[in-house]
């Protein structure tokens, strides 16, 4: 996993899901993957660099704080 830590900050992990709940609660809800990072949008968009796709587009959420 990459890291992108920046300013001292701590990464920690994210959950990568649907962003759209209803399709997401359709499907099983699944993690579609875990990533690294410092913030929400960090997440998001190293979810998209790994090539991590979603037909409603991508959610991050923590799955522990830092």
């Amino acid at each position: 996993m990459n890291t992108t830590a920046s300013d001292g900050e701590e990464p920690s992990q994210w959950g990568i899901y649907h962003r759209d709940r209803e399709y997401a609660r359709e499907v099983g809800d699944p993690c579609l993957g875990v990533v690294e990072a410092t913030s929400k949008s960090e997440a998001e968009a190293a979810a998209h660099r790994q090539g991590l796709r979603g037909p409603t587009g991508l959610w991050a959420h923590p799955l522990q704080r830092g």
